[in-house]
């Protein structure tokens, strides 16, 4: 026996001792014997797996350098302990598992894993060390499922197509793992759609690790800190009041990934070539999702299971391969999907099974395979959303009572598909969508149809528009957003609202010669009347109605380009105001009153009374 190797293995021995001690891994260990393979064919053992078969549980088995042409399967608890991680390899010649691991307590370190389906795969087995291995050219470098307590240390994880995945995992932790050139680099817990354990997110992965030279932030059981913009991939796990942002993640299973995580900020990231999400979230609630950009991922944006009042607004996705953005699951409830851009994706936005209170709102979908999309569910909104170029404008299957107004299908190969059964509401009771094959006249100059819209036998548009719907912002008062809609069948383009001059101001333009309309929808409490509408210099006469919070003017015109000015008598900030000092005067008023009857009282008591 070789000093050498002799010191080599008690080295070793003694650094995973240490390793077990500090992180609280008790694996069972024992004075074994030490079993050398070679590929020497004086060696006792030629073959990893005859010196595995020998051994008996604690033994160490010592592998000189050499190339091993094996599918190892570790079920003893034993020692693997390779010369050097640069000469001594494991080939799975493309065909199997390099190693499988099913005993529990197994330690492997000072080899290279090459060239198989898996580098090194565990299911079940628990207790094992990882340490100063290269893994590399497999299509999974490191899977494991269903284990618990792991440790990965100083691995170099290379030029696999998925660098470590892991499934129903426990007590992962990990230092110093570099994962380099993988197509997919880190691969955590996938969401399962069946099963939800929090312990199953809760890991010990410090910033040591890191993918394609960028950190890696596993943040658990954190509050108020912001995750620095070197990042590589981030998790969010039993957390809150966390701020990523101006960050670039790539090559990962996702960008960023929150689990039991609350009021907390993803704004400003790009993600790209992730095997499944972009951004994920599953029993997250509070959460704001905003100005991210998307591209080339599996899904982009997905809130799955137990997610409630998350804001998903003002983000691109682009050129996914199935969802942009995807809610489902069971308590996914009162979300909102709005002012986002969705274009390329095979769905724009779908909501999925027992989703339901959710808005989907403004939202622009260009060129989607299917653009909105909902199926098993019911109670959500879609409104003012525009779905252009689509092979499908609106995919439903099995819905009910969800309401769908003042979007608009516009040369959509087919505008609506029901599937099965849909009873849902395409109105919401004086407006319903604009359809671009829609023929129906407006007689009465309301700028809606006279006539129904219709889908199917359970499904009519009663109140379809006679143009674009164009929700435009006018700005923001006391945390209240307001915007003035316009319909109309002109190019709307701009849009102003001065406060100073009372005035809300847009260009409209079409084909020369032909005949414009426009309907103009004002809240009170943005500008008050009386009204006036000028087309250029011209003051207009609109057909005005009045719902009791908005005023709406219907005009038409000569196309040519035009430009339109509606002026009221007092905006916003005179409104507020005007009722601060109502309110005021009026509590004035009430103090006053009051202290005229208190004294009036005490003048008509009794002397007697006064006195006391």
């Amino acid at each position: 026996m070789h000093k050498g190797i002799l010191f080599q293995i008690m080295s070793l021995m003694l650094f995973l001792a240490f390793l077990t001690l500090l992180h609280s891994i008790s694996p069972v260990r024992s004075e074994g014997n030490l079993l050398v393979v070679s590929n020497d064919e004086l060696a006792d053992f030629q073959t990893i797996q005859e010196a595995v078969n020998a051994a008996a549980s604690g033994d160490q088995i010592y592998v000189k350098a050499g190339i091993y042409f094996e599918h190892v399967m570790v079920n003893k608890t034993v020692f693997l302990i390779g010369e050097n991680p640069s000469n001594t390899v494991i080939d799975g010649s493309n065909n199997g598992d390099a190693v499988t691991v099913t005993a529990d307590n197994v330690s492997m370190t000072q080899l290279t894993l090459q060239n198989g389906y898996c580098g090194v795969t565990a299911t079940e087995a628990h207790g094992m060390i990882c340490t100063n291995n290269v893994v590399k050219n497999n299509i999974f470098g490191i899977y494991l499922r269903q284990c618990s307590t792991i440790s990965f240390a100083d691995n170099l994880i290379e030029h696999n197509q998925h660098g470590i995945w892991f499934v129903h995992l426990r007590q992962c932790y990990m230092r110093r793992n570099n994962f380099m050139s993988n197509s997919f680099n880190f691969e955590p817990e996938v969401i399962d759609i069946d099963y939800y354990a929090l312990e199953e997110y809760v890991h010990d992965i410090d910033m040591s690790n890191s993918v394609d030279g960028k950190p890696i932030y596993y943040i658990v059981n954190e509050q108020d800190i912001e995750v620095p913009s070197n990042a590589g991939f981030v998790a969010i796990v039993n957390s809150s009041q966390i701020v990523a942002e101006n960050l670039n993640l790539r090559n990962n299973a996702m960008g960023v990934f929150l689990v039991n995580t609350n009021d907390s900020l993803i704004r400003n990231v790009r993600v790209g070539d992730s095997e499944n999400a972009g951004i994920a979230l599953t029993h997250s609630e509070r959460n704001l999702i905003l100005n991210n950009v998307i591209d080339n991922c599996s899904w982009g944006i997905v809130p799955w299971e137990w997610t409630v009042d998350n804001t998903i607004s003002n983000n691109t996705l682009r050129g996914n391969d199935f969802f942009g953005v995807v809610l489902h699951g069971s308590e996914c409830i009162r979300n909102r999907v709005s002012d986002n851009f969705f274009v390329d994706n095979s769905f724009g936005v779908h909501l999925g099974g027992d989703c339901y209170y959710n808005i989907v709102e403004r939202n622009l979908l260009e060129n989607n395979t299917i653009g909105l999309s909902t199926d098993l569910n019911r109670e959500n909104t879609f409104r003012e959303n525009t779905v252009v170029g689509s092979d499908r404008g609106f995919y439903l299957y099995y819905t009910q009572d969800n309401c769908i107004y003042r979007n608009n299908f516009i040369n959509n190969r087919e505008q609506v598909f029901v599937q099965e059964f849909a009873k849902d509401s395409w109105d919401n009771g004086y407006e319903g969508n604009y359809w671009s094959d829609y023929i129906g006249v407006d007689a009465d100059s309301d700028g809606i149809g006279d006539s129904s819209y219709t889908i199917d036998a359970s499904n009519n548009d009663r109140y379809p528009l006679m143009g674009v719907f164009n929700p435009f912002c006018a700005g923001t008062w006391s945390n209240v957003t307001y915007y003035v809609d316009i319909i109309s069948n002109s190019t709307i383009s701009g849009f102003t609202f001065n406060v100073c001059d009372k005035m809300v101001s847009f260009n409209v333009t079409g084909s020369s010669s032909s005949a414009g309309f426009c309907r103009v929808t004002v809240p009170d409490a943005l500008l008050s009347g009386p009204y006036k509408v000028w087309i250029g210099t011209t003051q207009s006469e609109p057909i005005t109605i009045s719902n009791g919070t908005c005023n709406s003017f219907y005009f038409t015109y000569n196309h040519s380009i035009q430009n339109v000015t509606i002026r009221g008598t007092e905006a916003i900030p005179e409104l507020a105001a005007n009722m601060a000092l109502s309110f005021i005067l009026l509590t004035m008023s009430i103090f006053i009153f009051s202290k005229k009857m208190i004294s009036r009282e005490f003048r008509s008591r009794p002397c007697h009374e006064k006195q006391r």
